[in-house]
């Protein structure tokens, strides 16, 4: 891949070399290909944290006419191990509650728009969104990249459309129109669709009829679209490439210098696929991530927002602390089983807590007997040590590897590699479930539009 960079427009030449490594890097996360024909030039050393992990925070606006142009609408972690060649994608949804103590406090999609007006300065606003995001999850964030949602409608079009399979007809009589107050409603059948740029973009935003889940879907369906458009039988189009990166090169803004992203797009070059992850907050406490909880404020601020179970981040920050400063040890998908020896109920609700928290709990139920006195990990098959260390932050107990004949048979037998047997001494600090605490606002009628 090559570009000729004339002398007489240095500002344009310049934006577009920044963006061949933005893209270089994101082509490589996203789109699981190598980068070919880049040559590489003498990097710049990048900041990481205690874990020696690199933060990027990936932000996309609606700019230009979109209403609310500045508004935060995407917001990716994106979390780099240049040492262990892995990265984690941790989504952080756009109605999550923020007080920033100075200038805004309600959705955190706001910050950026908030800081960026009170400040008259783009770069202000996104030092202010980076700042609060860092507080919140308690994840440092060395840099920023921001493009405008205009920019994805400009690639697709680029590549002529892509084709895509919508797996259930969409019905959203409440898409905003972006260039006044009211709606553009946005209707699509069952099947195979061409989408242009405007209708792939209606595709990936639409959300007042369908779950946070299917648009995840359904965004993951447009990055293999776009994948298939650009790849052909294993080979990379590079024209198809050229014409993404001169669309979008007036779109991206970013705290990276080029030889900081030279040094990115080594690292992305040699992450391992299997080693990359993605995980998001929501409001389904079934779910791995299912630590917030709807609520309207009463503040006049943001409306309807998404609240930290509890109204305290520790919950969250526990999340962000398992999946993305520990993600190799959660790469490793051991499997659990939670066994009861207690006369009051634990399993079930031991077992909904450590699944937000994205342990995987194969199995859970009561133990050979209810009068176990000491919590108690069977190590079934081998593990990283560590792993056991960070559940014993939130269940205390013993290590054996010894496992009770019991528990290898009927009906207590299962694939897990790790037994938790939990005993009386459990209750002496039992987890406690903010669910448990709290009362969801009423619904919004069935046809009504959403409280803007």
């Amino acid at each position: 891949m090559s570009f000729r960079i004339s002398p007489s427009s240095i500002k344009t030449g310049f934006k577009v070399f920044l963006l061949i490594f933005i893209i270089a890097l994101l082509i490589k996360v996203l789109f699981n290909f190598s980068i070919t024909n880049v040559i590489f030039f003498f990097g710049e050393s990048l900041d990481a944290d205690a874990y020696g992990h690199t933060n990027v925070l990936v932000l996309g606006i609606g700019g230009g006419e979109h209403q609310g142009p500045d508004l935060t609408d995407t917001m990716i972690i994106v979390s780099l191990d240049e040492k262990n060649k892995s990265a984690v994608m941790f989504s952080v949804p756009r109605d999550l509650y923020v007080d920033d103590g100075k200038i805004w406090k309600g959705k955190i999609n706001t910050v950026y728009a908030a800081a960026k007006a009170h400040y008259k300065d783009s770069t202000r606003g996104l030092e202010e969104l980076r700042s609060i995001t860092e507080k919140t999850l308690n994840v440092p964030i060395q840099y920023y990249i921001k493009v405008n949602f205009s920019g994805f409608e400009k690639a697709i079009d680029s590549l002529g459309g892509v084709d895509i399979y919508v797996d259930q007809a969409i019905s959203d009589p409440f898409y905003p129109n972006d260039k006044t107050d009211g709606y553009n409603p946005f209707y699509i059948e069952q099947g195979w669709h061409h989408m242009n740029g405007s209708t792939a973009l209606k595709y990936a935003r639409s959300r007042q009829t369908t779950s946070v889940y299917d648009r995840d879907k359904r965004q993951q369906k447009l990055i293999l679209a776009l994948k298939e458009k650009v790849i052909k039988n294993g080979e990379i189009n590079e024209n198809k490439v050229k014409d993404i990166l001169f669309s979008l090169k007036n779109d991206v803004e970013t705290n990276l210098t080029v030889r900081q992203i030279i040094t990115l797009a080594k690292i992305g070059k040699d992450i391992d696929q299997s080693l990359i992850k993605s995980y998001e907050m929501h409001d389904d406490p079934s779910k791995c991530g299912g630590w917030l909880y709807p609520y309207l404020a009463q503040d006049g601020y943001g409306g309807n927002v998404l609240m930290p179970a509890g109204d305290k981040y520790d919950k969250v920050q526990n999340l962000t602390n398992i999946v993305i400063n520990n993600s190799l040890l959660l790469n490793e998908s051991v499997k659990l089983q939670i066994l009861n020896g207690t006369p009051r109920a634990a399993a079930a609700k031991l077992k909904s807590m450590l699944t937000r928290y994205c342990f995987n709990i194969v199995k859970f139920g009561n133990a050979k007997s209810n009068t176990v006195q000491k919590t108690t990990y069977y190590i079934k098959n081998k593990v990283d040590k560590n792993f056991v260390y960070m559940l014993q932050k939130f269940i205390p107990g013993s290590i054996l590897a010894e496992v009770p004949i019991e528990y290898t048979i009927a009906p207590y037998g299962s694939d897990a590699d790790v037994i938790i047997e939990v005993g009386a001494d459990y209750w002496l600090r039992p987890l406690e479930d903010p669910y448990d605490f709290i009362i969801l606002p009423p619904q919004r009628a069935e046809g009504a539009p959403p409280k803007k």
